[in-house]
């Protein structure tokens, strides 16, 4: 097996579609649930990401000509940093070609480069729990620093009868897309300038058309949900899910903002469901939800934020970990002289 580096900047188009041809193999076995970048996003990708700050590197592992695996590293050129970086996500190995020690193969091909850099440590992203890879990162020493929760709803698998949760007494529920209905825009205003603070240009009407627009004209796709005090007419709630569009169309609902004064009502949950509700009544484009992941450096935090995780769990969502592991140089160069083929 032969190791090279990919030149990018002077890397022919059969050089690229083949580099792209073994990407998207590779994610589609390994990430299913994920789109596979076009030819052209990886190109963009590749060739952008080494600026002033860092520079990334692509390497290829090949046999008889054929590529087998590549990943790429991250390098920061400021000396106060000691970290290689590497995101799991960005190592692909041809499905025929696992357990064979390429992985292996390519952390000491790492290690190498980190010690040519004058870095220390080797940092690992985007190790799912409870896999084959994470239990290959603890048999070589590598330690958690980060966990993130990510938590994914595929429509066609969904119970509709878990989200039927009645709108608390006192309050209804209105959506839209990408723009704010004219009859509720300065009420969406004085909302926004509510959850903020304070009142700001930001918030005006005129600033906030000007962004919907900008945002129809690059192609957002979204659905905001209200929720309406009756007394006031106030808008006191709101949760938007940004509508991505790839080999499969995701919906990514963000956190839901309330108004301080209504809080403990119960409506933090009613608008989860009531985003899932609308999604498969009005967007059944839409192949799974995704809730935006959350980090976590301490457990303390993770354990904080777990009983938020079993609100989303009992709407159906199926609740994913991964983590971010370090490990010294060194450290790793002495765990690798016995460790087994992966």
């Amino acid at each position: 097996m032969d190791f090279e580096r990919f030149d990018a900047p002077q890397a022919t188009d059969d050089q690229w579609r083949e580099v792209h041809a073994h990407e998207v193999q590779s994610m589609e076995y390994d990430w299913p649930e994920l789109a596979s970048p076009t030819l052209d996003a990886m190109v963009n990708r590749l060739r952008e990401s080494t600026t002033t700050d860092c520079t990334n590197t692509l390497w290829l592992a090949r046999e008889h000509g054929k590529i087998v695996a590549s990943a790429s590293y991250t390098v920061h050129h400021d000396d106060a940093d000691h970290t290689v970086r590497i995101a799991f996500i960005t190592v692909h190995v041809h499905p025929e070609r696992r357990r064979l020690g390429i992985g292996t193969a390519f952390l000491r091909l790492l290690l190498a480069e980190a010690r040519r850099h004058g870095k220390d440590r080797i940092s690992v992203s985007g190790v799912r729990r409870g896999t084959s890879a994470e239990a290959w990162t603890v048999r070589l020493g590598f330690e958690p620093s980060s966990r993130t929760l990510l938590q994914r709803l595929v429509m066609a698998d969904a119970d509709l009868a878990l989200w039927d949760l009645p709108t608390p007494a006192g309050y209804r529920v209105v959506s839209w897309g990408v723009a704010v209905p004219e009859e509720f825009l300065s009420r969406y205003c004085r909302y926004l300038a509510t959850c903020w603070g304070s009142p700001h240009d930001w918030f005006a009407p005129q600033a906030v058309r000007e962004r919907e627009a900008q945002g129809l004209a690059e192609g957002c796709d979204r659905l905001v949900v209200a929720v309406v005090h009756e007394a006031d007419g106030e808008i006191v709630a709101t949760k938007a899910a940004e509508i991505k569009h790839g080999a499969d169309i995701v919906a990514r609902p963000g956190p839901t903002s309330l108004v301080l004064g209504h809080r403990d009502q119960g409506l933090e949950r009613m608008l989860e469901a009531e985003v899932l509700r609308r999604l498969a009544a009005e967007r059944p484009d839409v192949a799974e939800v995704v809730e935006k992941d959350q980090a976590f450096y301490l457990p303390e935090e993770l354990a904080a934020y777990r009983c938020m995780t079993q609100v989303i769990a009992d709407l159906g969502y199926r609740t994913e970990e991964y983590l971010r592991v370090e490990a010294g140089v060194e450290q790793l160069s002495t765990a690798l002289g016995s460790s087994r083929p992966d």
